[in-house]
């Protein structure tokens, strides 16, 4: 999953719901509004790790919201199933899954 993908419908300024976005928290952060228009405009993904992470510990300091719970997800299959997949969202997709 793409850090963008979680991160700027959440946490950038020009994502207020009253703008039709999803930052519900009305958070703001010129810092981290800059640092997640830069993920979305850096190739090199070493640099968008960075960013990422940057943006990440500015979040979590200004902690916008309490962040109460951080689920570890686990999933057994079996040796002679593939494709199954287990999304970073914690949806499972069967779509494209096969017995052997």
């Amino acid at each position: 999953m793409d850090s963008d993908y979680a991160l700027y419908n959440l946490f950038h300024s020009s994502q207020w719901p009253d703008k039709n976005g999803s930052n519900r928290a009305f958070y703001k952060n010129d810092k981290v509004d800059q640092l997640l228009d830069q993920g979305r405009t850096t190739v090199d993904q070493a640099k968008r790790k960075q960013i990422y992470a940057d943006a990440i510990k500015a979040i979590w300091e200004d902690a916008p919201w309490i962040f109460l719970h951080s689920e570890t997800q686990l999933t057994a299959i079996r040796k002679n199933v593939s494709g199954f997949l287990v999304h970073p969202s914690q949806r499972v997709v069967w779509t494209g899954a096969d017995k052997k």
